[in-house]
């Protein structure tokens, strides 16, 4: 049975996830491709250790590199989706445009899959140490879905807030 305390947690790890899922979005706008994804996984870093601060668990870089690029990779297609939209870049005027948007789209769907997966696996009482990719890989495919969903909403009312 939930506590209190286990919403009050589960609150603020969705607070943490959203905001660093808008803050990913802002990993599109670096120019040069493969920076891009550098910035993105800095994103993903520091969501990531501050759940597991949130969660009470032992938090160390090397670990946490690791297991979001072993991640990441799992979905073949975000992998090549990101690769060519950060290397779109390359291209003056359309690329860029498609490479940014594409970028930013795919960051922000990510972290938000990121998040999801490790908030509920700290919620179950995991850790970095035990984390295993290949049993959270579908829950991460279904959470990407959703965070493309939220993602396309974030970025359609941006653009709508945008004077024409």
């Amino acid at each position: 049975m939930d506590t209190p305390a286990d919403s009050d947690k589960t609150t603020e790890a969705e607070q943490i996830i959203e905001q660093y899922m808008l803050a990913s979005a802002g990993t599109g706008m670096v120019p040069l491709p493969l920076l891009d994804t550098a910035a993105l996984t800095g994103v993903q870093l520091r969501m990531l250790q501050r759940l597991s601060a949130l969660y009470r668990v032992e938090f160390t870089v090397p670990v946490a590199k690791t297991l979001l690029s072993t991640l990441a990779t799992t979905t073949f297609r975000l992998t090549i989706g990101r690769s060519l939209f950060s290397f779109s870049k390359f291209i003056p005027g359309f690329g860029q445009s498609v490479g940014t948007m594409g970028t930013a789209f795919l960051g922000m769907a990510s972290t938000y899959a990121t998040g999801k997966v490790f908030s509920k696996h700290f919620e179950q009482g995991g850790t970095l140490q035990n984390f295993n990719v290949k049993t959270m890989t579908l829950y991460y495919q279904q959470q990407l879905e959703k965070g493309k969903a939220i993602a396309s909403q974030h970025l359609k009312n941006l653009s709508n807030a945008l004077p024409n």
